[in-house]
């Protein structure tokens, strides 16, 4: 990105290892984004979000669930 920042496009689950690949690429995480409804994609998209707290989130339109709207603790940083 022109900031040098990341843009994570359906993030994996924050493990150790996933985690310690996007620090070694020395950026910040600027932008995660949920492009579909799937719940493959968007089970742990909570997880990551908080653990890449600093982010903007985006989420496509329409998701529903057991995980509601990627979790409400998200509310105020999911940008449609």
């Amino acid at each position: 990105m022109e900031t040098g920042g990341l843009w994570v496009h359906s993030p994996q689950w924050p493990t150790g290892k996933f985690c310690a690949l996007l620090d070694d690429l020395n950026a910040p995480v600027d932008h995660i984004v949920l492009p579909c409804n799937a719940f493959e994609h968007k089970s742990p998209m909570q997880a990551f979000c908080l653990q890449k707290n600093k982010a903007k989130v985006w989420v496509s339109p329409g998701q529903f669930g057991p995980l509601g709207s990627c979790g409400t603790s998200l509310q105020d940083k999911i940008l449609l």
